[in-house]
């Protein structure tokens, strides 16, 4: 996460970003054209999504260089995974999602642009200083009203990109730090809105659903303990003695954390489709209980060694449970796994789709999965 990589690596990421924003809108269209939206076809959707919730997390995370600072990195990591399982928290609770005018789609799209910028003028225009004076010297500390400094300058950028504002008492802010700013208000944002609107249809006369929570037995365990169970463990792990060589490796940290959250949300997501209780009880914990162990035993095993040995391990554990998870809830609804109905059965959907959206039956969104979203 520091130094800067070849300008078409930037530029890959950027189009792959782009293919997968959109292959994710029109996947549920797709389910529908050719008559595979069912529960399958939502645990390969989101699954998928909290997979790549990570990988993009980690991309960003490069793009800004916020490598120099561990503990930026994990507040980031931990950010990232904790909005993503709120969604799907809501989901399992009252059968929908709500996406805002300007939610997942618009904020990949900003992603594309800013990775495309850096594709351009290189990493370094995100360290940009975009808040730069040095209080003059005045009597008693007072400042000249009509003094004018230049925000910022950078050789390397277009003359556009300076702007001239009155001087002010403040310190060098870099962009990055001010892109990160507006991240923690978002997420604090969209956190606030999700606990509200869970807290709401959890209510005996709550009106969030005609028929209340899909999952009435929640309220048992509920299922912010198994994200709370995580968060506790990286923390700890952060400050355990021998965390500073997990922070060497802060791509493989991410990572480890970002496959554990994935169970996780993995699990809820199936726990919503066959309407069961959610449970603490996840092998997804392992990885993170082994690495903080050897922590606190002094690190008797090399860390450099072990966080990659325990992120494949994480990976696999994860693909294990994601592969029977589909594979038992294809054979209970009978439905096929990559693998498209016969023609007829296709005609037959077809038209059924067909009829149900010309009676405003089923709701066309560019979000593309089989639960309901308003």
């Amino acid at each position: 996460m520091i130094g800067r990589a070849p300008g078409w690596l930037y530029l890959f990421a950027c189009v792959s970003a782009f293919t997968y924003q959109t292959l994710d809108c029109i996947d549920g269209k797709h389910q529908f054209r050719t008559g595979c939206n069912n529960d399958v076809a939502e645990i390969f959707d989101h699954g998928f999504d909290a997979v790549s919730n990570s990988l993009l997390a980690v991309e960003m995370a490069c793009m800004l260089q916020i490598g120099s600072h561990p503990n930026l990195v994990l507040v980031f990591e931990l950010a990232t995974v904790v909005l993503f399982y709120e969604t799907q928290w809501l989901n399992y609770i009252t059968g929908y999602m709500n996406f805002g005018k300007i939610d997942v789609t618009e904020g990949l799209l900003m992603y594309c642009g800013m990775f495309l910028l850096t594709s351009v003028y290189g990493p370094r225009l995100w360290m940009t200083q975009l808040i730069h004076c040095v209080k003059p010297q005045t009597q008693r500390g007072k400042l000249p009203p009509k003094d004018l400094i230049r925000i910022w300058h950078v050789s390397h950028l277009p003359r556009f990109f300076t702007f001239p504002f009155h001087q002010a008492p403040l310190i060098g802010v870099e962009l990055r730090y001010l892109i990160l700013g507006f991240g923690v208000i978002t997420f604090l944002s969209c956190t606030v809105s999700t606990l509200h609107e869970i807290y709401t249809a959890q209510q005996p006369t709550s009106k969030a659903t005609k028929t209340g929570p899909i999952v009435a037995d929640s309220r048992k365990l509920p299922p912010i303990y198994p994200m709370v169970a995580l968060v506790g463990l990286t923390v700890l792990l952060w400050v355990s003695p021998g965390s500073d060589s997990i922070n060497q490796q802060p791509c493989v940290f991410m990572l480890i954390i970002g496959t554990a959250a994935a169970k996780i949300a993995t699990k809820i997501i199936t726990m919503h489709i066959v309407k069961a209780e959610m449970t603490i009880t996840n092998s997804a914990y392992l990885g993170l209980l082994v690495l903080l162990v050897n922590s606190v035993l002094g690190s008797p095993l090399d860390t450099l060694v072990l966080c990659p040995i325990v992120l494949v391990v994480s990976f696999l554990d994860y693909m294990r449970y994601f592969c029977l998870v589909a594979w038992q809830v294809a054979e209970e609804n009978g439905v096929y796994i990559l693998t498209s109905p016969d023609k007829k059965t296709l005609w037959a959907n077809g038209m059924a789709v067909e009829g149900a959206l010309g009676n405003g039956v089923v709701e066309n969104d560019c979000h593309g999965n089989s639960s309901n979203h308003h």
